[in-house]
């Protein structure tokens, strides 16, 4: 079993481009004046830990344990008509096994595990290509986006697939907002949902009958009917006033769930914040402080953690370097802080092997201390049970 989430490039890393039991009386835990620990350098977690530059213009990784392997987008050319890469690394070193060529960019990635198939996103260019997971060999091109103002492509951004029927859902971070469903096999989508939440970006589904996605605005949580797209109900933290347009509070960018506990998960990008929702009522179960640059969320089942990349810049601190926290969801304690220098990005995790994955940027910014000409994006590989057994930072 993998878990992936979420986030699709620099350009969506900027916005636009429960409970253990349900029924439980438990009091929101906003965890503002919890104790941070110190930031842990690479040197205490290096035995738990892998790493490979090997990875131009790297966004989304992804764990696909059946094949051995962990899959990471590339797209070194930011050029329009350039084209991109999906490299197939061994998940155990992280050495390249083959580079996949595409002619269009790919950004996100997901696997339909039954049937073989990676989607990986072609984020500016509004589509899905499909490739046969095993072999390498590109399959076809699924259209979703359409031309808008000024012939400008809508995008693409976060994908999933229902493992049990084969149905891809898709995210639109458009102003308005857009959500496709596409039935296992089709060419074209089976459902377009417009108007769906603001900069509707991220995304999770909870393997039965109901799609989340993240976005901005007065509700910032959209549930659908997987099948049907139909709008089931909203949630909101209240803070955005209705008719407010994009002036919002908060953007949900990334989303992750604990479908049987009745917890969403969503990195609050505006905030920095991590927010724990309540997917019965849609209330606040808990908001965990991560800092400037808050973007990717998993929640591992198997150790009731959750891991949270940051950047640690945003527009007002343009330099500072990131890391992934490790949250405690039992009582929503940030347990530890990895210093993975400098801006880890993308999620995925292999739950049985309890191995983390996570794509790593260099800084493009030339005053930046960590900055060097040439340098190319990495991959790394974290094990969670030797994490485990390491010291914690004080």
């Amino acid at each position: 079993m993998t878990l992936k989430t979420r986030t699709a490039g620099t350009s969506l890393r900027h916005a636009a481009l429960g409970l253990g039991l349900l029924g439980l009386a438990i009091q929101p835990a906003f965890a503002e004046e919890a104790i941070r620990p110190a930031q842990t350098p690479t040197a205490d977690f290096v035995a738990a830990a892998t790493r490979n530059s090997a990875v131009p213009g790297g966004y989304e990784v992804l764990s696909v344990p059946e094949l051995g392997a962990v899959f990471a987008a590339s797209v070194p050319d930011f050029t329009d008509g350039a084209a991109g890469d999906v490299y197939m690394l061994d998940a155990d070193t992280l050495a390249p096994i083959r580079r996949i060529q595409l002619k269009l960019r790919p950004f996100a990635l997901a696997v339909d595990h039954q049937r073989g198939l990676l989607y990986a996103g072609n984020t500016k260019d509004g589509s899905l290509s499909v490739i046969d997971a095993k072999s390498g060999f590109f399959l076809r091109t699924i259209q979703l986006g359409k031309p808008g103002e000024g012939g400008k492509m809508e995008h693409t951004r976060m994908i999933e697939v229902d493992q049990a029927t084969g149905r891809v859902f898709v995210t639109g971070p458009t102003n308005e907002g857009i959500v496709w469903i596409i039935d296992p096999g089709q060419s074209e989508p089976t459902h377009r949902i417009d108007n769906a939440v603001i900069w509707a970006a991220g995304l999770a589904y909870d393997g039965a009958d109901r799609i989340y996605i993240g976005g901005g605005g007065a509700e910032e949580i959209l549930v659908l009917n997987a099948e049907t797209g139909e709008k089931i109900t909203t949630f909101s933290t209240g803070d955005t006033p209705p008719g407010q347009g994009s002036d919002s509070a908060h953007f949900m960018v990334n989303l992750s769930l604990d479908a049987k506990g009745g917890r969403l998960f969503a990195v609050d990008s505006h905030e920095g914040k991590l927010y724990v929702f309540n997917t019965a009522d849609g209330s606040i179960i808990a908001q965990v402080p991560i800092g400037p640059g808050a973007l990717d969320v998993i929640w591992n089942p198997a150790r009731d953690e959750a891991y949270v990349t940051y950047y640690g810049f945003n527009r007002a601190q343009p330099i500072g370097t990131g890391g992934i926290m490790v949250i405690d969801t039992k009582d929503y304690r940030i347990a530890r802080d990895l210093g993975v220098k400098t801006f880890p990005s993308n999620l995925s995790l292999d739950v049985e092997n309890q191995l983390l994955f996570a794509s790593v940027s260099e800084p493009a910014n030339d005053k930046h201390p960590d900055y060097a000409k040439g340098t190319i994006g990495s991959v790394v590989r974290l094990d969670l049970t030797k994490l485990a057994e390491l010291p914690q930072a004080e």
